[in-house]
């Protein structure tokens, strides 16, 4: 788990959208579940190592980096970081793409972010159905996301299935 900040975190999606033609970034957020659930699966193990930024979903974490590792380190759970970018998107222009939730819950969320950062740029949405995807249907999906080309991809389908669907479509 790393040892960062939101003004670290910013720094280095700041430097990420810089060049859009680079690879896409994968920021995992770990609680106490998601390291357990590594500890016994080498995969999930691979794929948390392998984001770009861990961060610290979890106070006890939080506390531990800051106490063992002397380093300044913020909780870095989803739905924060999902309104502290939010709030830069006012200044910086940042475009998001959501992927995953109940499709109700989700047009609420968007409507709330709508009132809440009127310069918000939401590209679109989907809602996938509760089951595995066709390879048409994935395939329609990664040609959506990457025809609005959003700055931010929020994916939210629960862990592990968010996790793998990231690591599977991190280069698509």
């Amino acid at each position: 788990i790393d040892a960062i900040t939101y003004t670290g975190m910013f720094s280095l999606v700041d430097e990420w959208l810089s060049n859009k033609k680079d690879r896409s970034h994968h920021i995992a957020c770990i609680n106490a579940y998601c390291a357990t659930l590594a500890m016994t699966n080498p995969q999930l193990t691979t794929i948390y190592n392998g984001a770009d930024i861990v961060g610290a979903d979890g106070v006890p974490f939080v506390w531990w980096i800051r106490k063992f590792c002397n380093a300044e380190c913020d909780r870095l759970a989803a739905p924060d970081i999902l309104l502290q970018l939010a709030t830069r998107a006012e200044t910086t222009g940042y475009s998001f793409y959501f992927y995953g939730g109940d499709p109700e819950v989700v047009k609420t969320m968007i409507k709330y972010l709508k009132n809440r950062f009127p310069k918000m740029k939401i590209l679109g949405f989907k809602s996938p159905p509760f089951r595995p995807l066709t390879d048409e249907e994935d395939a329609k999906i990664i040609d959506e996301i990457n025809r609005l080309q959003p700055d931010i991809l929020c994916v939210a389908l629960g862990t592990p299935k968010q996790d793998y669907w990231i690591d599977e479509h991190l280069y698509k």
